[in-house]
């Protein structure tokens, strides 16, 4: 009779339980990583269970608080196969991989709201599908409400927009090439970054958050940077200098961001890495990596992404759940240059084959023209930055300067890298400071070139229009105009 009792009531309070919660027992409840199956914010995480999104507060590890599946609109619900969340939004997909974005995921569940649009304009475009050619994507978001304002490599502040700064970040087939793609930009694969080792560097999978990404390759190397679209100078209403911004009484954004290289795990770990956000202002972000201890006890190593001394800066969590990533070769020491892909660079010259009749030295009086010099870009990319502006004034003279390149915004789409049609980048053409420190001891064609196009100025602001064919490369610094084209 008690044991009738006992099962009887236990169905009764089971079926208390509203049909949209899930108890947290009934499967794996603790998410520890961010991924496509799998995500969290600073208030919830969320899991893709039968295809669709279980979701419950992070009030603590395997708390018996039930797991509530979210309302989706038609064509989500019961179809969710990967997600992304950062800050306020969930990115889901269906088995189209067609983009589904939800809002206010800071808020109560009762005031989510989802939509179908991205893209020009303003996140109200006709929306989006992810390539199927991708090897995986993340979302990353940068908010007022959640991290106030960027830090930029000069340390300056900068108050993030009301708009916040929203990016799908994706690895490319190759393990090297890194898309973005912006709700407010075209809806294309054009925008993108390079990677460690000038874009040659490949990874086996990547997670970003708060505007910071992660990557990892296959002997456990690991690399992050701080990017977006603003705080990486190509939003024109936020002005950026790649000239040193620190003690500027009204700087500008500081640029470029670099990748930072971070100690190796001691231990086995997978590729199944993870990155999140922490604290204001985009300095701190939590780095996770799942692997095992020398014990043989799994779980993950955890460090901050501002801590890159050495090894020990990694403590590891115990979980004792299986590992689900695959595990890596993890060698000791850097060995990114095991894994290092070819670039896109692509070489153009200009008045190369005149090399032989340049001559040395220039009278006094001589303007220095276009047939006094000829010039290399060796290694011309709109992803890979900078890019050498080798310039020759005579076949024993020559000085090798840096042509940098940003993106920009773009209202229509176009295809990624170089093609026939002609691609805007803006850039900025600088004279290494080792150039002008010594410049009175450079010969007098290098120093004649150096002050009549660029006024002895370390950067130079130009315009750069690019083909597969050609690069033509326009400003002034006040001296001689510069119109330079380079051909393939």
């Amino acid at each position: 009779m008690k044991k009738l009792s006992f099962v009887l009531t236990a169905f009764l309070l089971f079926s208390l339980i509203p049909a949209t919660a899930l108890m947290a027992e009934s499967f794996e409840d603790r998410v520890c990583f961010r991924g496509n199956q799998a995500s969290f914010n600073t208030r919830y995480d969320v899991k893709i269970k039968d295809g669709d999104i279980w979701i419950k507060e992070r009030t603590g590890v395997n708390t018996p608080e039930p797991r509530v599946k979210l309302d989706l609109p038609d064509g989500l619900a019961g179809e969710v196969t990967e997600l992304a969340m950062d800050d306020e939004h969930i990115i889901a997909l269906n088995g189209e991989r067609q983009i589904y974005t939800m809002w206010k995921g800071l808020d109560d569940v009762s005031d989510f709201t989802w939509q179908k649009e991205w893209g020009i304009p303003f996140w109200m475009g006709p929306g989006m599908k992810l390539t199927d050619e991708i090897l995986t994507w993340d979302f990353s978001v940068v908010s007022r409400r959640e991290d106030g304002f960027w830090t930029d490599p000069a340390g300056n502040l900068f108050e993030v927009g009301l708009a916040k700064c929203s990016h799908i970040w994706m690895l490319g087939p190759n393990g090297q090439d890194l898309i973005y793609n912006d709700p407010w930009l075209p809806t294309d694969y054009s925008y993108g970054i390079c990677g460690p080792e000038r874009g040659a560097f490949q990874a086996v999978n990547l997670s970003t958050s708060g505007s910071h990404l992660f990557l990892i390759n296959k002997y456990g190397d690991m690399y992050t940077r701080f990017y977006d679209f603003d705080i990486g100078g190509a939003d024109a209403f936020l002005p950026s200098s790649y000239e040193d911004q620190r003690d500027k009484l009204i700087p500008l954004i500081q640029i470029p961001t670099d990748w930072i290289r971070h100690p190796k795990i001691s231990g086995t770990i997978t590729d199944r890495i993870s990155i999140h956000k922490i604290g204001r202002n985009c300095i701190h972000r939590t780095l996770r990596v799942e692997g095992s201890n020398d014990e043989g006890v799994t779980g993950y190593f955890e460090k901050d992404i501002t801590e890159v001394d050495d090894t020990s800066q990694w403590t590891f969590h115990p979980t004792g759940m299986p590992l689900s990533g695959k595990v890596l070769d993890n060698r000791e020491g850097d060995t990114t240059h095991l894994t290092l892909g070819d670039r896109d660079d692509r070489y153009y010259a200009k008045n190369m084959d005149n090399l032989g009749s340049l001559t040395p030295g220039l009278p006094w009086y001589h303007i220095i023209n276009a047939g006094d010099w000829a010039a290399e870009l060796t290694n011309f990319s709109c992803y890979n930055t900078p890019v050498d502006l080798v310039v020759h004034l005579s076949p024993e003279e020559s000085i090798t300067l840096k042509l940098h390149t940003k993106e920009t915004i773009r209202v229509s789409p176009r295809p990624r890298g170089l093609t026939d049609e002609a691609r805007y980048i803006p850039g900025a053409i600088e004279v290494p400071k080792a150039l002008l420190d010594g410049f009175s001891e450079l010969p007098v064609k290098s120093r004649k070139f150096i002050a009549s196009y660029l006024m002895k100025r370390e950067f130079t602001r130009v315009d750069i229009q690019a083909t597969l064919d050609k690069v033509t490369v326009t400003g002034t610094a006040g001296g001689l105009l510069i119109v330079w084209t380079f051909r393939h």
